[in-house]
Order: structure tokens, then sequence, then C-alpha cells
């Protein structure tokens, strides 16, 4: 079996705060029909956009504790379960996928939430090939960060970075290319070359901009 590389964006008004979620998907094809034999995996990145209180704005990043991602920075990482049952219903799957999304936002302030769309599709060419959807959920801006204490029982340290502070050099290589676009708002399209989990460097990459994306 494949394995997959599990690893966000600002667009509502400046009074909301913004998930972004990226599913990886360990095939280097869309075909839906074939997702049962591979590992899926959705990736949810906390940001919380510009305002009087927080000039720069704030994205939540995870700091792992073990794993492949040990001692790195990437956003909160679960394996997709029990997607059989819509493998060839697009409209099930897409309302599977964002149920499934709000469940990963942190419990401290899943309460919040108040949209969800899609962003982004990247494509990682392996060994192993990946796909990756990229979510973006908003929260309403009714709590403050300042008053959050996170859990000790999630994989990862949760920690607030300034949007223009992201530690790019301690997190996936591919994260520094395509974020500042998804933080604006903008739907994007891409394909990374790695040559390897073993490999952290872009031996080659893609990334358009582009006016829908179809999950």
């Amino acid at each position: 079996m494949k394995s997959q590389r599990v690893s966000m964006g600002i667009c509502r008004l400046f009074n909301q705060r913004t998930i972004v979620i990226k599913i990886r998907n360990f095939s280097n094809s869309v075909p839906i029909g074939s997702i049962q034999r591979m590992e899926n995996y959705i990736q949810v990145l906390p940001i919380i956009k510009m305002s009087p209180s927080h000039p720069n704005g704030k994205i939540l990043l995870g700091n792992w504790k073990y794993g492949n991602y040990q001692g790195r920075y990437t956003g909160m990482i679960e394996r997709i379960k029990n997607e059989s049952s819509f493998l060839n219903e697009k409209v099930k799957r897409s309302m599977y996928l964002e149920e499934m999304a709000k469940t990963m936002v942190p419990i401290e302030i899943r309460d919040y939430i108040d949209d969800i769309k899609c962003q982004g599709i990247l494509n990682f060419d392996g060994p192993p090939d990946s796909l990756e959807y990229i979510y973006v959920v908003s929260i309403e801006n009714v709590i403050h960060i300042n008053d959050l204490s996170f859990s000790n029982d999630y994989p990862y340290q949760l920690q607030w970075f300034d949007i223009n502070k992201i530690p790019f050099e301690m997190m996936p290589a591919d994260d520094k290319v395509w974020y500042g676009s998804v933080i604006q708002g903008k739907k994007v399209r891409g394909s990374f070359n790695f040559g390897g989990h073993a490999e952290r460097t872009i031996k080659s990459y893609q990334l358009e901009e582009v006016p829908e994306l179809e999950i």
C-alpha cells in the first residue's frame, strides 16, 4: 500500500478567523475510484485575519512531538477513515471531508467555526505520489488567543505565530511556495517534486491561480 505525507488562507472580513485545511491523498492521479487503495490525510491550519488587535494576523502551527515530522511545524493532521462508502459520489465525499475537517479543528476553538471552502489542490511526485486538497475554515472572531490554553494531549505543541513570521525553515519546503497565495484567499493548483519523503528539498514545482477547483 502506498503511504502518504500529511502536511492554508485568508478570504473573509477582518473580524473573522480562518482555518486552512489540507487533505493529502497519496496518488498522482485524481480518479476517485483509486482512493480506496491509498491512505488519505487532512491537515488543518488556523489563521486569525489582520485586525487592530492582530495587525500582522496570526497562524496556529503544531510542533510535532514524535513521528516523521518530529521537531517540525505543520498543521493539525489526521488520517481519513471510512472513505469506501462515497468513492463514486462527489457530493457525499465533499460533505464527508468537510465534516471531518470540522472535527479536526482544535476543540478549544471548534465551537466558533463559521464557514469552509476549498482553496487549492496540490500534487506531489513521489515516491510515493500524493494529492492534497487545501480547505479554508472561517471562525467567528469572538474569542481572544491570549485567553486560550490548549490541551497537552495533542501529538504536537500548538503555538501561534505572526503571519509575517511563519517558521518556514522548520516546516516542509513546499509550504513556503503556496502559503502566500492561499493566505491571500486565492485558489491554486500546483505540483511539487521532492523525490521521496527522505528528501526535504524541492527539485521542481509549478503553481498557478485558478478560478475554480473540482474536489
